[in-house]
């Protein structure tokens, strides 16, 4: 196993600073069959709280989840700022970026029916607060 984490006083791997971190491994069985090298990456980002990272539903509704790639977001209140949407693939690339003005309380279409089936992040940003959902593309 290699990876790019910080240590904690124990000398063990501890993502607890804010960053982009891989790890790098190897699985070996009971039987010695080594599995392909796998890379998994870690985006670490900075959380004001527990509910602004939690709870998406106070900005925006998001639907349908899951959906075919086609999903509806629509804020639930005028913001004083901009609010900039990122998606995620599980890797930690994005592959999608839009920004929603913050007086526009109309739904607002987010395309990702070009995008290969599975799961994602959406990462939404407005001031200092963070919001992030787990979306499926069916």
């Amino acid at each position: 196993t290699v990876n790019s984490l910080p240590l904690n006083a124990e000398g063990k791997p501890w993502g607890d600073g804010v960053g982009l971190f891989s790890v790098r491994y190897k699985v070996t069985d009971l039987s010695g069959n080594v599995s392909n090298e796998a890379v998994r990456r870690i985006n670490v980002t900075e959380a004001i709280g527990l509910n602004s990272v939690m709870n998406i539903d106070r900005l925006m509704s998001i639907y349908p989840n899951p959906s075919n790639g086609l999903i509806n977001m629509r804020l639930a209140d005028v913001q004083s700022q901009d609010v900039s949407v990122v998606v995620y693939d599980m890797l930690g690339k994005a592959i999608h970026q839009q920004t929603l003005k913050g007086n526009n309380l109309q739904v607002q279409e987010l395309d990702l029916s070009a995008a290969p089936k599975g799961f994602y992040l959406l990462r939404v940003k407005t001031g200092d607060q963070v919001y992030s959902r787990k979306i499926q593309i069916n």
